[in-house]
């Protein structure tokens, strides 16, 4: 019988800074899940006012909900914050601006 591994959150957390340039090109199974999950919310009626969006990465699964929900406060979380700062800078100046006044 193996041991069960351990990660080590600090070497995950480096890991993911350093590949946040490239994320997008080489996240296919990423976005493949994303896009699953997005054709289930077709499902529910329920219309979210506020969503998590945890382990964000570059935020295209908060850029989805956004979209589908344009009054839903979208919060993105990360350990990796270079892959936040790629999320910000994907949105536009207005989008940056309204999460300001509504405190996000």
């Amino acid at each position: 019988m193996t041991e069960p591994t351990t990660l080590d959150r600090r070497r995950v957390r480096c890991s993911f800074e350093r590949a946040a340039p490239g994320y997008d090109d080489a996240a296919f199974l990423a976005r493949e899940i994303g896009n699953r999950m997005a054709e289930r919310l077709d499902l529910l009626r329920a219309v979210p006012r506020m969503a998590l969006d945890l382990g964000s990465g570059t935020g295209e699964g908060a850029r989805m909900l956004r979209r589908r929900y344009p009054d839903c406060t979208v919060v993105e979380l990360d350990a990796a914050h270079a892959m936040l700062v790629r999320s910000q800078r994907a949105q536009s100046w207005w989008q940056r601006s309204l999460a300001r006044v509504r405190g996000v």
